[in-house]
C-alpha cells in the first residue's frame, strides 16, 4: 500500500506502510510513513502496530511530514521549515 506520492520525498525515508529508517536525531530505528485522510481498517491496524503515523485530514502541500520518528517525534518537516 503507498501512502503519500509527495513528490519532494528524501529517498532514505521509509516508502510504504511497515518499512522504517533510523532517526537523525536519536538514532533509533522509528522512522515511518506519515499518511494523511480519513484512515481504514487496514490503517489503523498499522497505526496500532507503530508502522505508522496519522496526519489528520487537512495537508498542506510542501509543510507536512512525510515521515516521523515514534520515539523522539521528529519529523522531516522539522529540517524542511526550521523555526521561522
Amino acid at each position: 500500500m503507498r501512502e503519500n506520492s509527495n513528490d519532494q520525498r528524501d529517498e532514505r525515508w521509509p516508502r510504504e506502510i511497515g518499512d522504517r529508517a533510523d532517526c537523525p536525531e536519536c538514532g533509533r530505528r522509528s522512522v515511518v510513513p506519515v499518511v494523511f485522510g480519513y484512515p481504514g481498517s487496514e490503517l489503523a491496524d498499522a497505526y496500532e502496530r507503530g508502522d505508522v503515523v496519522l496526519g489528520g485530514c487537512v495537508i498542506s502541500p510542501g509543510y507536512d511530514p512525510t515521515v516521523r520518528c515514534t520515539a523522539c517525534n521528529w519529523s522531516d518537516a522539522d529540517r524542511r521549515h526550521p523555526e521561522e
